[in-house]
């Protein structure tokens, strides 16, 4: 089969690898969408600390079920071949201490497709029946591709604490911004802020409705400031990772306002302590996603397809995998940049 894999360069390589070995405790899945994440970049810079060549590389998934081990049937008795499905990626080891509190997104040795085993990048993909999300039925498959990332925006906003009239700043205006301020916007009625310095994805934010701030042409602080009086958001979530980002993310809430740090920085950051101990500012880290984030998110791309339309890119096929990851990396598109691999 054709994939596209992490072989020890900035470069992705187009190869013909073998199909996964089929297994009667596994499912077999044909896949036709993958989206590039931001993780994904990171492995192909030798950023990412566990990823190891040759890695077949992708953790955003819409697959249709082509084969059924016996064993996987027996744990999933509704799943059909031919279904439309996506893959939570996640892999929890079950006994370190996170997982025991129920809490195996944050498990110890979390491990996950794409990353420490083989991913979706390819025509074919093999996972274990309990990874496996079903689609609503009638879901394209162009929105099923989006239900990872937009799991990670369903817990972020989960955990913020989010109340109905609270103000919200979203600082940056990439992918997870954006779907996170999506999110943001369905649970209160205030209009949501997206600072952003990139033209297009400011483009991006307005089309789906969001206020939006180039924090170039003025300072993001003094602008909520003169918004509000001085007085600050209740809610900022940090999603760009940027040393100026997380420093304008202190000044722009109100006291006892929450920070919500969504970015994953490679190297450590400055965070202004004075900011977070005199405003007595709450400060929330989030990590993925948990099973009922995936479900909401498939139910929120389900009703509102017309909504997140606007995110995809064209269409790349496997053999682009090049230009494709030269665009993700640009950024200049505000887009998920999605494989097509099938109909």
């Amino acid at each position: 089969m054709k994939a596209v894999l992490f072989t020890g360069g900035e470069t992705p390589s187009v190869q013909s690898v073998d199909q996964p070995p089929f297994a009667t405790d596994r499912v077999l899945l044909r896949v036709v969408r993958a989206g590039i994440c931001g993780t994904d970049l990171s492995i192909l810079s030798g950023k990412h600390p566990r990823a190891r060549a040759p890695l077949v590389l992708g953790h955003e998934i819409a697959a249709y079920v082509d084969q059924i081990g016996a064993v996987a049937a027996g744990e999933r008795p509704e799943l059909r071949v031919g279904d439309l499905v996506t893959v939570e990626p996640i892999i929890s080891c079950g006994t370190c201490g996170a997982c025991r509190r129920g809490l195996p997104h944050v498990c110890r040795n979390l491990r996950l497709y794409g990353i420490d085993l083989p991913g979706g990048m390819a025509e074919f993909m093999s996972v274990t029946a309990n990874r496996i999300v079903p689609a609503p039925r009638g879901m394209s498959p162009d929105m099923v591709v989006l239900a990872e990332p937009l799991a990670v925006a369903v817990h972020t906003v989960r955990l913020s604490g989010i109340r109905y009239g609270d103000s919200v700043c979203v600082i940056g205006g990439g992918p997870i911004g954006l779907l996170t301020a999506l999110v943001a916007q369905a649970a209160t009625p205030v209009p949501i802020l997206v600072s952003e310095p990139v033209p297009s994805r400011r483009e991006v934010a307005q089309a789906l409705g969001l206020d939006v701030i180039d924090p170039t042409n003025q300072p993001l602080d003094a602008f909520i400031n003169e918004r509000t009086g001085g007085e600050g958001v209740d809610l900022c979530f940090e999603t760009a990772g940027s040393q100026p980002a997380i420093n304008a993310a202190t000044r722009v809430l109100r006291s006892r306002g929450t920070l919500v740090q969504v970015s994953m920085p490679k190297e450590p950051r400055y965070v202004n302590l004075v900011d977070i101990t005199f405003k007595e500012l709450v400060v929330k880290g989030v990590r993925v996603y948990e099973p009922f984030d995936f479900e909401h998110a498939l139910d929120f791309l389900a009703r509102k397809p017309e909504l997140f339309q606007p995110l995809l890119s064209r269409p790349y096929r496997l053999d682009e995998a090049v230009d494709a990851f030269s665009a993700a990396r640009a950024g200049d598109q505000g887009l998920r940049i999605v494989f097509h691999t099938g109909a």
